[in-house]
């Protein structure tokens, strides 16, 4: 037997108590190899530090909608489980997707599912039975189960807190350093008469002293907070704001089907047991136009119309008589269902055995996810697997017919592609969400095709690792880490760190400038402005991505941390094509100890891109050291990489992100992010190191052979602030073991510790 945690919880919302029993998280989401996983934190007020965990990025965006819905007072992800019997007798379980409260003291236990899955899903055998334990389970409580599909999550008031919530999570005023006290004096002066965003922000420049796209910012925090209106039933370009609300949100669950979704299938729910859907636009309207003949007879006589009835409704209202006739008798005899276009009908399911598509549709899967392989070796692997279970096997032209009607994004081609396999994959259909600057970031790591030396002996160490992140609106430089080590949660919470504050404070940008003076250039013609918090950081499933300390500062931060399908790597398409541009740019720049790329087939290639010279030996030929290279790739990404137009961009990445912030050139109206302050990345930076453990002695802390003190350090010994023979915690970083780093207990400040060898070697 199952036993469900439930917590007495005590909410005061909107000026109300609310006392009821919220369920506990019952189980965590695991690696996924078909869909997004992640978290979001919510942003009500009241669940601050409430985690939302989901499986699939419908599970997201339908968490944004009840996070968002004044009429939810509480949520809670992956609520319960649920057993049950299968028709078999097996034993299962059910994880329903979300559990809500709302202000009307109703609560509702959601499944969140595809309209093309759930209708799979009611065709189960074991769907009453599973439906069966849910609603029993929800009885006992007092619960309303619902399902709730794609057609009513991709609405346009969805469309809406997209736009609104990066603002939202980061530009609070609170958080803002500029005077904005006469933002809502003049706010309220110029919103007597209802007002686009567009011309709102317009108005309120001359009268305020932010930038255009912090007005932007701040007026879509105010929206989306509820403190200025608009129709959330209208797009937010095209509604306008107001100081009034004229028609108040209906909860999550009253939400209409959206006739405009973007599925792929569309349901009709006027029969619960309806199993018929319309594929295309063209049988959608063929169904409207037949339903809009007889709606107006059905609605008032039910089955019960006469045929004098309904030749005095077509006189009346000018319709044809045969035509409504016709289909209000096939309503009478049959149901809704008669309406739907025959070829709806004809081909709703496949001809083939069940068993038969069930092994086709995991060939097709191999076939296009697994080791390359042509069409035909697939198709008699299917077949001799058919064989073996005594069924007839597809042929292979209907097997080649359903590899042609593969979404263009997800099918592979005739030929293998090259060493950026399916990096379309990655830049179109579900992952152009990059609605406008900072609202997803793609993060990854790679080692660089160079080799680099040490400093001192010149001898080759090895290839460099880049973390890099990059923003997918404008494909611009957001944050990279360069270092000898191996990926992990260091790296990775130095590059996010890196992406928060403007370019021009952090330290390679001194040396940069420093640089250009020497080479003559003026430093201040040059930019890198893609900076700030993000909404969605999207990694892969590394151990470095999923470690605690990484998910804890995205949680603090307000950040929404997604995890890629595993061993996706295609899905990361915007950084891998970036990784690319960045290998080929140090091969056309001929460095020394550049690598070329390794021929990965026996087949001869005619023209390779890049062909190493006889006898080469990257080890050999290597010459740069670390900080060299940082020096050459950061004056790459700024003078080159982020100046130049990209392929399928009118613009440079610098001049997308400028302007999708203030909606200049036709971008949209993204509005600013905001940035960390120095004071909180320096405490960021020290806490993103690894923190050891070492005994104080006369000599200072020793860790690895290496003795850390300071001029501080003596102090604090003489007046007895640390004592010696006592174990201390201290900070120190894998990249530049001159220094470590420590809080001063008196005051909490931050002392620097510098490396020594206490046998008066100065060398480190």
């Amino acid at each position: 037997m199952t036993v469900h945690a439930f917590i007495e919880t005590e909410i005061l919302y909107n000026n109300q108590k609310y006392k009821y029993y919220r369920p506990s998280q019952a189980r965590e989401i695991h690696l996924t190899y078909c869909s997004n996983r992640g978290f979001m934190p919510s942003l009500k007020p009241h669940l601050k530090g409430l985690k939302l965990d989901y499986e699939s990025q419908l599970e997201r965006d339908f968490l944004m909608l009840l996070d968002h819905d004044p009429n939810c007072v509480d949520l809670q992800p992956q609520p319960v489980v649920i057993p049950y019997k299968t028709s078999t007798g097996k034993d299962a379980k059910i994880f329903p997707d979300c559990w809500a409260y709302f202000t009307n003291n109703r609560e509702f236990l959601f499944e969140v599912k595809s309209e093309r899955n759930y209708r799979k899903l009611i065709e189960d055998k074991n769907w009453k039975f599973r439906f069966d334990a849910i609603q029993e389970f929800c009885n006992q409580r007092g619960w309303t189960y619902q399902v709730i599909t794609d057609l009513k999550i991709n609405c346009v008031r969805l469309n809406n807190i997209k736009d609104l919530i990066m603002s939202a999570k980061h530009f609070s005023p609170v958080k803002l350093n500029k005077e904005y006290g006469a933002f809502y004096s003049h706010l309220e002066r110029f919103l007597e008469s209802p007002k686009s965003l567009q011309m709102l922000s317009k108005l309120l420049k001359p009268f305020v002293p932010l930038d255009l796209g912090e007005i932007i910012a701040l007026l879509k925090f105010n929206i989306y907070y509820q403190n200025i209106y608009i129709d959330w039933n209208k797009p937010l370009e095209e509604t306008e704001i107001s100081l009034q609300q004229l028609t108040p949100l209906i909860p999550i669950y009253e939400l209409k089907e959206n006739e405009d979704s973007q599925s792929n299938y569309i349901s009709v729910n006027f029969d619960k047991d309806s199993k018929t859907v319309l594929r295309t636009d063209k049988e959608k309207e063929k169904f409207k136009e037949r339903m809009n003949l007889i709606k107006p007879l059905i609605e008032k006589y039910g089955k019960d119309g006469t045929k004098s009835v309904v030749k005095n409704h077509c006189k009346e209202n000018e319709k044809p008589f045969y035509k409504t006739y016709k289909y209000y008798l096939l309503y009478k005899k049959e149901g809704i269902e008669s309406l739907y276009p025959k070829w709806s009908k004809k081909h709703s399911k496949s001809h083939l055995d069940a068993k038969v598509e069930e092994l086709l549709q995991d060939a097709l899967y191999q076939y296009n996810h697994g080791k390359w392989s042509q069409m035909k070796p697939v198709w008699e692997k299917f077949k001799r697997k058919c064989q073996k279970r005594g069924l007839k096997a597809a042929s292979y032209k209907t097997f080649t017919n359903r590899v042609k009607n593969l979404p263009a994004t997800e099918r592979r081609g005739k030929y293998k592609p090259p060493t950026q396999s399916n990096i379309s994959k990655g830049l179109s259909g579900t992952y152009r969400e990059g609605r406008y600057p900072g609202y997803i970031i793609q993060m990854d790591h790679t080692p660089l095709d160079i080799w680099l030396v040490d400093p001192l002996t010149h001898q080759p160490v090895g290839r460099p690792h880049l973390t890099f992140g990059i923003d997918v609106f404008s494909r611009s430089i957001w944050s990279y880490f360069l270092s000898f080590k191996n990926p992990s949660r260091e790296t990775v919470l130095q590059t996010i760190i890196r992406g928060l504050i403007p370019k021009d404070n952090l330290f390679d940008w001194k040396v940069f400038e420093s640089q250009k003076i020497k080479e003559g250039f003026d430093p201040n013609q040059y930019e890198l402005p893609c900076a700030g918090f993000p909404g969605i950081l999207q990694v892969d499933n590394g151990m470095d991505f999923r470690a605690g300390e990484v998910e804890d500062f995205c949680m603090i931060k307000n950040i929404t941390l997604e995890y890629r399908p595993v061993r996706t790597p295609e899905y990361g398409g915007f950084v891998e094509s970036a990784w690319n541009t960045i290998n080929t740019a140090i091969r056309n720049a001929k460095l020394p100890g550049r690598v070329f790329p390794q021929q990965k087939t026996r087949k001869s290639i005619s023209k390779p891109k890049f062909k190493a010279p006889p006898g080469y030996d990257p080890k050999k030929d290597a010459s740069l050291t670390l900080e060299e290279f940082r020096e050459w790739l950061f004056n790459y990404l700024i003078v080159k990489y982020s100046a130049d137009v990209k392929a399928n961009q009118n613009q440079s990445p610098n001049e997308m992100w400028i302007d999708g912030i203030t909606g200049n050139r036709y971008q949209p109206m993204g509005g600013a992010l905001r940035t960390m302050e120095i004071e909180d990345f320096v405490l960021y930076d020290f806490e993103a190191k690894k923190e050891v453990n070492a005994t104080l002695s006369q000599k200072g802390f020793r860790y690895k052979n290496i003795y850390y003190s300071s001029e501080w350090l003596k102090e604090a010994r003489k007046k007895k602030i640390l004592l010696d023979k006592k174990k201390y915690k201290f900070k120190v970083s894998h990249w530049d073991i001159r220094y470590a780093h420590m809080k001063n207990p008196l005051n909490n400040e931050i002392e620097t510790l510098e490396a020594y060898n206490y046998s008066n070697d100065d060398r480190i």
